[in-house]
């Protein structure tokens, strides 16, 4: 079973068949599912009898993923006419994501430099 972070777990059990105890509902161990943290969990159903017979413990594997993006938003316009020799202000950018904390986007591309005449890309990754 795999899950978006952030969204909801909702446990669907097992059910177990006895000879003499008849039907029920298995027991649950193992990892409590935390949908808010990325990961693996293993959810584990048993059962033993009132004879003391153990089933075959059954097992769900649980992953919580993060699969959405995050976005990068610059700060100030995205296109800048200087006068050339004027000073280049790096606005740099923000990054908001629904797992990560919120960070600054790294800088990267071209080197603004104003004492050359031409046009310069400035790029964000994260």
């Amino acid at each position: 079973m795999t899950l978006e972070v952030g969204s909801t777990y909702t446990e669907l059990g097992a059910v177990f068949n006895d000879s003499k105890d008849g039907t029920g509902e298995a027991l649950i161990s193992g990892d409590t599912v935390n949908t808010s943290i990325v990961g693996t969990y293993v959810v584990l159903y048993n059962y033993t009898d009132t004879d003391n017979n153990q089933a075959t413990q059954l097992s769900r594997i649980v992953n919580v993923v993060d699969t959405t993006a995050p976005v990068i938003t610059l700060t100030g316009d995205a296109e800048i006419t200087l006068e050339a020799g004027a000073t280049y202000t790096e606005l740099g950018a923000l990054v908001t994501d629904n797992y990560d904390d919120d960070d600054v986007a790294v800088v990267g591309g071209d080197t603004v430099d104003t004492t050359a005449l031409g046009t310069y890309t400035v790029t964000y990754n994260f």
